[in-house]
C-alpha cells in the first residue's frame, strides 16, 4: 500500500474513533442522547419560584429578655432579627446546645433594654400543612414569648422551639395547635380562610390558625399573639378580656 493510502486509511480509521465521541457530545449539548440532561430538558424541567412550596415562622418576645433562642424550620433561609427596644442592640450567639447533626436553623437573640420586643422571622422550604404555636407564659397569665409556624420545628413536635434565658421564673411553655385557638372571628374572616383553604388543597382542621393568619395580616402570627393576647387560668383570651375579635375597618370600597 502507498504512503497517500495508508494515510487515508489512518484517517478513516481515526473519524470512525472520534465520530462517537462527537456525537455523546453533540447529544449532552441539545439533550438528545439517552441518558443526557441537554439544555432543552433542563428548562422543561425546571421548578419556577411559583412552584417551590414555602411558609414562613417567627417569634416574638420583649426587649427586656435577656435572650431568645429560637429553633426554626429545617431547609430555612437565613432569618430576619429586628427589634424597636431603642438605640441599645443585643449581640448574636450561636444556639447553645450539643451539635445535633442536622441542618435545623438555631439562633439566639441578647435582648436590649426597652419597651418594645424583638422579632425573628424566616422562609423555609415545603410545609406540612401542620400549624404549631408555642408559647412561654409567666403566672399572671401574661405572654412572655411567642413561636409560631406551619411546621413543627422538628419531627416529633413534642420539644418546644422557643425559649429564654435566664429561664423565667415561674413561668410554664404551653403548645397550642389551630384547634386550640378560641378567637370568634368576624364572619367575612372566616369565609375567606375558607376560600383560601380550598384553594391551596389545605386542611380544614386548621381553619382557626388559617382565620387567624388572615385577621392579623402576618402569615406567622407571634407578634399578634404577643400584643393582644394573654391567658386566664389555662384559657387563651384576648388582652382586652373575651374571645370576640372586632370587624376590622377595611375602609370605604372605591
Amino acid at each position: 500500500m502507498s504512503q497517500q493510502g495508508r494515510n487515508t486509511l489512518h484517517g478513516i480509521l481515526a473519524l470512525l474513533f472520534i465520530w462517537p465521541l462527537l456525537l455523546a457530545a453533540f447529544s449532552v449539548g441539545t439533550g438528545s442522547g439517552a441518558g443526557s440532561v441537554g439544555q432543552a430538558n433542563l428548562a422543561n424541567g425546571a421548578v419556577g419560584q411559583a412552584q417551590v412550596k414555602t411558609s414562613t415562622g417567627s417569634a416574638t418576645a420583649a426587649c427586656s429578655t435577656t435572650t431568645l433562642a429560637t429553633v426554626m424550620n429545617d431547609y430555612s433561609f437565613a432569618p430576619s432579627l429586628t427589634d424597636n427596644c431603642g438605640t441599645t442592640r443585643g449581640g448574636l450567639f450561636n444556639y447553645n446546645v450539643a451539635d445535633p447533626g442536622d441542618t435545623v436553623g438555631r439562633v439566639t437573640v441578647q435582648g436590649a433594654a426597652g419597651t418594645g420586643n424583638l422579632t425573628h422571622r424566616w422562609r423555609y422550604i415545603t410545609a406540612s400543612d401542620n400549624p404549631t404555636i408555642w408559647l412561654i407564659v409567666d403566672q399572671s397569665g401574661d405572654i412572655k414569648a411567642v413561636w409560631t409556624s406551619d411546621d413543627p420545628c422538628e419531627p416529633t413536635d413534642t420539644v418546644p422551639c422557643i425559649a429564654v434565658s435566664p429561664p423565667c421564673v415561674g413561668c410554664t411553655t404551653k403548645k397550642l395547635k389551630s384547634a386550640d385557638l378560641p378567637f370568634i372571628f368576624p364572619l367575612e374572616e372566616e369565609q375567606e380562610a375558607n376560600a383560601r383553604i380550598t384553594k391551596r388543597h389545605g386542611n380544614a382542621i386548621h381553619r382557626q390558625y388559617r382565620t387567624l393568619q388572615g385577621y392579623s395580616g402576618d402569615d406567622a402570627p407571634s407578634k399578634w399573639l404577643f400584643d393582644n393576647a394573654r391567658f386566664a387560668g389555662p384559657n387563651l383570651q384576648l388582652k382586652s378580656g373575651g374571645v370576640t375579635l372586632p370587624k376590622k375597618d377595611r375602609g370605604t370600597p372605591p
